[in-house]
């Protein structure tokens, strides 16, 4: 079952997003930075509080997720799951008695070339960030968001191919707006990448479980050229009693 939501004015797309990754974030998953290495700390959950458990994964489920995600590099251990990381994408899952945690980010977008900001700015429909001082653009960054058909079929494809899509899903597209570009730490990028702004359209995915359970659910974001900028979710199944 799918659902496409009507575009928006770029301004609600902060309102937006934090509603549709709410029920990500609430339900448990502590996203902490850790120092210069971009680590993050292990969510906790109980399985006794939200009826689910974390289904079976190894290693080479999370290597599959990273090669859906762009990434080659092998996942190393980490407290409480997997880490797998590249120059400019990184991958972590952990585990907690309730559901795998799962958190990518791509920050390609911010190594393509420089864009003119007067020619972008001076378009008939410029980017919302030509409305924030201070912020240069990459070239992609001046490109329109990906349609909701786009997104969606992108989301939903990139998830399947990590193997992270099990069961039947609801489809929710969001309206089209900008958000901050994933801004790794030393990324060496033409500008600087915590002044970036990418044209992006998200996508909710929700797996529910039944009463009394916490459902499982992505927050996919979507930039140009229908390239996946972000992924947060909860990988989990029925608690086994």
């Amino acid at each position: 079952m799918s659902a496409i939501a009507t575009p928006a004015h770029p301004d609600r797309r902060g309102l937006a997003l934090g509603l549709a990754l709410v029920a990500v974030m609430a339900i448990g998953i502590a996203v902490v930075a850790g120092g210069d290495s971009g680590r993050r700390s292990a969510p906790s959950g109980s399985a006794a509080v939200h009826g689910t458990e974390p289904p079976p994964l190894d290693v080479g489920d999370v290597a599959r997720a990273g090669a859906a995600f762009g990434i080659a590099a092998e996942p190393e251990r980490i407290e409480g799951g997997w880490e797998a990381e590249d120059r400019v994408r990184s991958l972590y899952v952990w585990r907690s008695p309730s559901a795998w945690y799962v958190q990518f980010e791509d920050a390609s977008l911010l190594l393509g070339p420089a864009a003119d900001r007067d020619v972008v700015c001076a378009a008939p429909d410029p980017p919302f960030g030509c409305g924030v001082p201070g912020v240069e653009f990459a070239a992609d960054m001046a490109a329109r968001p990906p349609d909701a058909r786009t997104a969606a079929r992108v989301a939903r494809a990139t998830l399947a191919r990590a193997g992270l899509l099990p069961g039947t899903w609801r489809l929710i597209t969001l309206p089209p707006g900008t958000d901050a570009a994933p801004c790794r730490p030393g990324l060496d990028t033409a500008f600087d990448c915590t002044r970036q702004v990418v044209p992006t359209r998200a996508v909710m995915l929700t797996h529910s479980f039944g009463p009394g359970t916490t459902a499982a659910r992505w927050g996919v974001i979507v930039g140009p050229r229908g390239t996946v900028l972000s992924v947060t979710g909860r990988l989990a199944e029925v608690r086994h009693t």
